[in-house]
C-alpha cells in the first residue's frame, strides 16, 4: 500500500506540474512565476499529503483505501489556504484568505485549478490501474 501511495503522490505531482504550466501559459504568467509556483506547490502538496495521508490511512486501518485516498485529496485541498495564510505577510484572517482565494478568478486558477485537475486525473488513473 505504501508503494501505491507513493506512486499516486508522484503521479499527482507530475499532473499538477503539467496543469500548473498549462494554466500559467494560458494566463500569460512569466516563466519565473510559473517555476516558483510549481516548486512551492510541489513542496506544499508533498508535505501536506504525507502528513494528512498518514493520519487518514492510520485512522482507516487499511480499510477503504480508495475512500482514504479521496478523503486525503480533499483535505489537502482544504488545507492549501492554510499554507498560503502562513506564507502571507498581512493581517488577514484565515477565513479572509480562504474567501479571497475562491472569489478571485486569477488566484483560484493559479492555485486551486491545477490541483483539482491533477487530482481528478490521478484518481481516475488509480481506479483504472487498480492501484488501491
Amino acid at each position: 500500500m505504501v508503494k501505491s501511495l507513493v506512486m499516486y503522490l508522484l503521479y499527482l505531482l507530475a499532473a499538477d506540474a503539467i496543469a500548473n504550466i498549462a494554466i500559467g501559459l494560458i494566463l500569460q504568467n512569466t516563466g519565473a512565476l510559473i517555476l516558483i509556483s510549481g516548486i512551492a506547490r510541489a513542496i506544499g502538496i508533498f508535505f501536506l499529503f504525507a502528513i494528512v495521508g498518514t493520519i487518514v490511512f492510520s485512522i482507516l486501518n487499511g480499510k477503504g483505501n480508495m475512500a482514504g485516498l479521496i478523503i486525503t485529496t480533499l483535505l489537502v485541498y482544504l488545507l492549501m489556504p492554510a499554507i498560503i495564510y502562513l506564507l502571507k505577510e498581512n493581517n488577514k484572517t484565515i477565513v479572509a484568505v480562504y474567501t479571497e482565494l475562491h472569489s478571485n478568478f486569477n488566484l483560484f486558477a493559479q492555485i486551486f485549478l491545477p490541483y483539482i485537475l491533477a487530482s481528478t486525473i490521478c484518481v481516475m488513473l488509480v481506479r483504472k490501474l487498480k492501484m488501491f
